[in-house]
């Protein structure tokens, strides 16, 4: 029992009242620090990186400054290096146009070549001057072969201008050389100064230049040269050119690669980085940097500031924050406590309130209770405790016009209880089932005295064919303080058995918790007999022919094995829909008829089952299972010679028979029968198809069982386009993982599934899994629907409710129509398709070409796609026929406008084939191969 407060109401509204005040103030107060903490926060950040964007401005901007003035003394450094050079070109060509004496006497152009050299020899740095003649073969100090040149080079080089080179002589120093052609002595005269005296001065200049540059104490430019690794210029003390790489401090180093790295990967040769470096005293700090290559002798500049100079202009700023944080807290709690002593003076207040009017309503009911006397309710506080003072006094009025009733009822009850004990079999019981009570009747009927009976139960009296699930129901309904009514079967003392029709009553007691069951029975032992006697009638009413009990009491009286057959009619469900009831009754009659003179003189015995449904049974030692096949295909032979015609209405009968000999006649034929369905066959034998038939059924367990465990799962292979190869969407496909987890087709269940039932749970499972999947990117992909799940309302419910789960997914949604049987409600159909476009879906039709999918019917579907079936595609390459009839389908459904998709495409040969037909999509092995979407 649950446990009561021990306190009184008043109390408990107080304290409710102060904790919700204090529970109200303190979330708004820590929802009112933690926001200002937040933003307290969030302004410190801001702060840090303002300071760091300012000074990185600061940074870029000197080192573009910088930048700009260094490049433009190596122009004026580099234009003089060029111009000594051409001086001295130009000053030699000058002195062999004056000197040299064979300028037109080609003969003794060796001897001129002599003259040339000793002209040369004789001038200032003669080793400098390289002469070739004009096929590039070298006469004096060659440097290189002149026709390893380019021809632009070389353009130049005829037109009469210098023009320069940087090159490496055989000690790898590097050098400038220039050439210039003179034409008028056939040859080729170059000049050549080595760079490096070149290179030392300008970086020299670069040096005295950045330290001419102003620095303070946070900020300053430093050169690295990134082919000789080193610092040219930095503001360590003990950096210069004479100190090795390996001698820098680790941070040095550290620094020198990351420098390195970010303008070898920058497009622009600049950016900011930070690292560690080392100050003048030895100290290790964090440093920010702007560094930029100059593009010249591997020459970098960067300029520096020292963070913890920032971090001095940051930390005076966020202390004025902090400040300003805390005055803030203060005050909200301050604010915090004089709201909680103002909600505490409220709820003493109103405590004293409800306290003078609870003791006020004590004392007037407590007067009441003994005199009858009414509550002045009017002199009560509160319009709540007014009130159950007013209900109060309604109580009191009718309490003792309650007590006049209830003596009357006494008297009335008994008189009811005399009556029902006279004309009915009542028994009592406590709440646990012992007999408390037994009338003369019950006595009478069971043949029990009441002393046998009382302290009894009721299972003294309990037939033994009644199961135990049967009691177990009728326990559940009573002990729900419910009528429980029915009829049960018991035996009496002498074991005869009799029926009563039964009707049990839980009487409750003033706690509403049952007290005790009275049960009053009526005898209906003759009904239960005559009612026995109706439905032991073995004749149909229908067609007078033995029906299924006749059947089941011919089997188990056989005292030999038999040989049973069952039969319906295929799609007899059209002609009842199409002619009515009545003329599908008068088509049984007539089946039946006609097979009863057929097995005149057999002794063979024909029953009708349910609606379209009969049996054939015959004793194994006249009839086996194959011979009574023969006889079966006799009869469906014979409807189809001869259609039946009722009412000038012709009717072709086609019959489909399951025969077999194994006991459990009605199962195992009833298996063979739905085999011969599937397999589209007239009759099948059960024993020639045993293994197949039972592992039908074990597969359908097998399916039941992998939907509750969630082993169905679902594959995706792409349908590409035709032009760009490039998915296009994604077909769904179904799986099933059997218990050795091993990959099962549906090839091998999905029919089963459809005639278990258990089809459309799979096309829900899917769907859902179909839609969570692509729900998650922007593919678009197909699902495929049978003309069953079109026509059933389950399913269009179902994904009516995903369309509005997963909003915006039906419009990348296709919806393939699969039909293995034919379409026969047109409508219901054309309904569905015209419902699923208004959300946006795309229609196929699956299988084109094939079984009942064909030109009229499509024609007849406002299809978006077409799917063209596979063995039509599988071996194009190979047949002509097949070329012809799927060019045939291409043309016709792009005369209605309609897209083709080719499935099976498996080759190379097999692709070029119909992609040349001009299919817009193509689907197989060749482009993908199904995988799971988890």
């Amino acid at each position: 029992m649950q446990k009561k407060f021990d306190i009184s109401l008043t109390k408990l509204i107080f304290y409710i009242s102060v904790v919700m005040s204090f529970v109200f103030v303190v979330v708004i107060q820590t929802f009112i620090f933690f926001y200002d903490y937040t933003a307290f926060k969030e302004r410190l950040g801001l702060i840090e990186r303002q300071n760091i964007q300012n000074e990185e401005s600061i940074l870029r901007a000197g080192i573009n400054e910088a930048y700009a003035a260094i490049l433009a003394r190596y122009k004026s450094s580099n234009d003089s290096f060029n111009h000594e050079i051409e001086e001295a070109l130009i000053k030699a060509r000058q002195q062999l146009l004056i000197s040299v004496r064979y300028l037109n006497a080609k003969e003794h152009i060796e001897n001129m070549h002599k003259d040339i050299i000793k002209q040369i020899l004789k001038l200032k740095n003669s080793s400098s001057y390289h002469i070739y003649d004009m096929t590039g073969d070298a006469l004096l100090n060659p440097l290189l072969h002149l026709p390893l040149l380019s021809e632009d080079y070389l353009s130049r080089l005829s037109s009469g201008k210098i023009s320069f080179l940087n090159l490496k002589d055989e000690t790898n120093k590097q050098i400038r050389v220039a050439f210039i052609e003179v034409r008028e002595l056939g040859i080729i005269i170059g000049y050549s100064l080595d760079m490096e005296k070149f290179e030392n001065e300008f970086l020299s200049s670069l040096r005295d230049f950045v330290k001419e540059q102003s620095r303070d104490q946070s900020r300053y430019i430093f050169v690295v040269d990134k082919n000789r690794q080193k610092y040219l210029y930095s503001n360590f003390i003990d950096f210069d050119d004479t100190v090795a790489f390996n001698k820098y401090p680790k941070e040095a180093q550290e620094a020198f690669w990351k420098i390195k790295n970010l303008v070898t990967m920058k497009k622009d040769n600049g950016g900011i980085l930070r690292y560690d470096w080392v100050k003048d005293d030895g100290s290790v700090v964090k440093k920010i940097a702007y560094v930029k290559d100059l593009g010249v002798f591997g020459i970098v500049i960067g300029k520096g500031a020292y963070l913890d100079s920032i971090d001095i202009a940051i930390s005076t700023e966020q202390n004025l924050i902090k400040d300003q944080f805390i005055f803030r807290s203060i005050t909200s709690a301050i604010y915090f406590i004089a709201v909680l002593l103002i909600a505490l003076f409220f709820s003493v207040y109103i405590k004293k309130r409800l306290d003078r009017a609870f003791a006020f309503l004590k004392k007037s009911f407590k007067k009441a209770s003994h005199t009858n006397s009414l509550i002045p309710s009017d002199k009560l506080d509160f319009k709540e405790l007014q009130r159950l003072g007013e209900d109060i006094n309604v109580i009191l009025k009718e309490r003792q016009k309650e007590e006049e009733n209830r003596k009357i009822n006494t008297f009335l009850l008994e008189q009811y209880k005399n009556a029902i004990d006279e004309s009915a079999i009542v028994t009592k019981t406590d709440a646990r089932g012992v007999i408390t009570f037994v009338n003369d009747e019950f006595c009478e009927l069971s043949g029990y005295s009441r002393d046998e009976l009382i302290g009894r139960s009721h299972g003294i009296i309990r037939h033994p064919d009644v199961p135990d699930d049967f009691f177990s129901q009728m326990w559940q309904t009573i002990t729900k303080k419910r009528v429980w009514q029915g009829t049960i079967k018991n035996i009496d003392k002498n074991g005869r058995a009799f029926y009563v029709k039964a009707f049990i009553i839980p009487i409750l007691g003033i706690d509403g918790e049952i007290e005790e069951y009275i049960t009053i029975r009526h005898d209906i032992t003759d009904l239960i007999e005559q009612e026995r006697r109706i439905q032991s009638h073995l004749q149909d009413p229908l067609t007078g022919l033995p029906n299924r009990q006749s059947l089941i009491d011919d089997i188990s009286k056989s005292e030999t094995r038999c040989t049973m057959a069952s039969f319906d009619v295929r799609r007899f469900k059209e002609i009842n829909e199409y002619y009515g009831f009545d003329m599908g009754d008068a088509v049984i009659v007539q089946i039946g008829r006609i097979i009863e003179r057929m097995f005149m003189g057999t002794g063979l015995v024909l029953y009708k089952l349910n609606s379209d449904q009969f049996a054939i049974l015959a004793h194994d030692k006249e009839y086996t299972p194959h011979k009574l096949c023969e006889f079966c295909e006799r009869i469906i032979e014979h409807f189809r010679l001869h259609p039946l015609v009722i009412n000038e209405n012709k009717f072709d009968v086609d019959l489909v028979f399951g025969i077999s000999s194994e006991p459990s006649y009605f199962i195992t034929s009833e298996m063979a029968k739905d085999y011969a369905k599937l397999s589209r066959a007239s009759t099948v034998i059960f024993d020639d198809n045993k293994d197949l038939l039972i592992g039908n059924v074990r597969l359908t367990h097998s399916l039941k069982k992998a939907i509750e465990e969630d082993r169905i799962v679902v594959y995706r292979q792409a349908i590409v386009d035709n032009k760009s190869k490039k998915p296009a969407k994604y077909e769904c496909l179904m799986r099933m993982i059997d218990e050795d987890g091993k990959i099962v087709s549906p090839y091998h269940f999905l029919n089963l599934a459809k005639r278990s039932g258990q089809y459309h749970k799979l096309t829900e499972i899917v769907i859902e899994k179909a839609f969570q999947f692509f729900s998650k990117n922007s593919d678009e992909f197909s699902v495929n629907l049978a003309i069953d799940d079109i026509v059933s309302g389950k399913i269009r419910d179902f994904l009516r409710r995903k369309f509005k789960e997963y909003e915006g997914i039906a419009s990348r949604l296709t919806l393939e129509i699969v039909e293995d049987e034919g379409i026969q409600n047109f409508k219901e159909v054309v309904e569905f398709i015209d419902e699923m476009h208004s959300y946006g879906c795309s229609i196929a039709v699956d299988d084109f070409g094939t079984g009942y999918s064909n030109f009229e019917y499509l024609m007849r579907l406002k299809a978006d796609f077409v799917k063209i079936d596979g063995s039509m595609i599988k071996n194009i390459d190979q047949s002509e026929d097949s070329r012809r009839v799927v060019g045939l389908m291409v043309s016709f459904a792009k005369q209605l406008n309609i897209k083709t998709i080719a499935e099976f495409v498996h080759s190379e040969q097999v692709s070029d084939i119909v992609a040349s037909m001009g299919i817009d999509e193509l689907q197989g092995y060749y482009y993908d191969e199904p995988k799971s979407l988890e």
